[in-house]
């Protein structure tokens, strides 16, 4: 089609779009940047350019050109909840709060309906701390649809993190029966049943989680601390290396500075807590972020002698700088 000589520039604009979005859903995201580059070259008024423009970038990690392309997107098309609702997450990434919460809720101004919107914005306030408003949020999402696997199962993760362990494990129950694929949900209940004492129910989960995703680093940890908890570390000791090793390659720092800190606590024969630590911080963890790594350190601290000493050094360093 776009071999057409006698196309116009907006024709060929919304060809490059469709182009570009097919390219996105195949996961060939600079390939579909680069035909969304030509949709906005030949129509500077194609918003659904933009906007997919941006949801590529943000996809990328790409938190500020995202922000700049949605928000282009909205000049034209200011009632576009998608965009405005891609626009928080690319907030949201970016640790931008506040940013990504308004964001959600003018979308949901416009839609108080959109169950993504609701729980994207309850996930916000999760990772922002503020436990009860995200319930709240993924609640309503719930009202709306009682099918929603991954609502479920973040407000699990809330009520874990908030302490109550019965509820979590219930939500993530829910979850799992609706989407037994859910790999991260599992992991999470074999997290919560272990910080509730049912050690042997968060064996099955970690294990099971691990089957399910091998190459995921989030199960690997988890089956990794409860190993570790329950001791002795000299048996888990080839396994740390391995996912520390693993990490490496891995593009986002915050993943790597958390998992260094583990490393400089469980491994390394020099203490270098304060250095790795500095590093973990130096990524501006958000407050939710900081919260799960003092209930590590807490766990560990209660491991051998060097590991726990060093565990409480990386704990009075965090709530320091906090």
């Amino acid at each position: 089609m776009l071999s057409y000589s006698h196309l116009n520039a907006e024709i060929k604009s919304w060809a490059y779009t469709y182009r570009g979005t097919r390219l996105y859903f195949c996961d060939r995201e600079e390939e579909a940047l680069t035909e969304l580059d030509r949709a906005v070259g030949n129509n500077v008024r194609n918003a659904r350019a933009w906007a997919r423009r941006g949801e590529t970038h943000r996809w990328l990690g790409h938190d500020d050109e995202a922000v700049a392309d949605l928000t282009t997107a909205l000049e034209i098309d200011p009632t576009d909840v998608g965009a405005l609702t891609s626009r928080g997450q690319a907030h949201l990434q970016a640790k931008r709060y506040d940013q990504a919460v308004a964001g959600f809720t003018t979308a949901l101004e416009i839609d108080p309906t959109y169950t993504w919107a609701l729980s994207q914005r309850g996930e916000t306030h999760r990772q922002a701390g503020r436990y009860d408003q995200a319930i709240t949020d993924l609640t309503t999402a719930l009202e709306i649809d009682p099918t929603l696997a991954w609502a479920l199962s973040q407000r699990g993760e809330t009520h874990r993190q908030a302490g109550r362990y019965d509820q979590a494990i219930t939500d993530l129950t829910t979850a799992l029966e609706i989407d037994p694929t859910l790999a991260w949900a599992l992991s999470t209940r074999g997290r919560a049943h272990r910080q509730a004492g049912h050690y042997e129910k968060a064996r099955v989960d970690l294990e099971r989680a691990v089957e399910m995703e091998p190459e995921d680093l989030s199960c690997r940890f988890e089956k990794l601390m409860f190993d570790t908890v329950e001791g002795p570390l000299e048996s888990c000791a080839e396994q740390w290396s391995q996912l520390l090793a693993s990490a490496i390659s891995r593009p986002d720092e915050a993943d790597i500075t958390f998992l260094n800190c583990f490393g400089a606590i469980l491994l390394e024969p020099e203490n270098r807590v304060a250095e790795a630590t500095e590093e973990l911080l130096a990524t501006e963890p958000g407050p939710g972020n900081i919260a799960e790594m003092l209930s590590y350190l807490a766990e560990l601290s209660a491991a051998g002698e060097r590991v726990a000493a060093r565990a409480r050094q990386c704990h009075e360093l965090i709530v320091e700088h906090s």
